[in-house]
């Protein structure tokens, strides 16, 4: 039985717990994408830039 968090931080191929079952090549394209990222910067800072996108969304979308 595996915990939750070790589930979200796997950066190898099996990312089930996080995104679901890959089946289209959009999915497996942002996987790659993602894993990329998370390789070059880790997963805090990509948290931490996917925060600030999301709120830079809602500003752009509201003004």
């Amino acid at each position: 039985m595996r915990s939750r968090t070790s589930d979200a931080l796997d950066v190898g191929n099996r990312r089930v717990g996080l995104y679901g079952t890959r089946r289209r090549l959009c999915d497996w394209s942002m996987n790659m994408l993602i894993d990329a990222f998370i390789g070059m910067f880790g997963p805090h800072t990509v948290f931490a830039a996917l925060v600030v996108f999301i709120m830079w969304v809602i500003q752009y979308t509201r003004g």
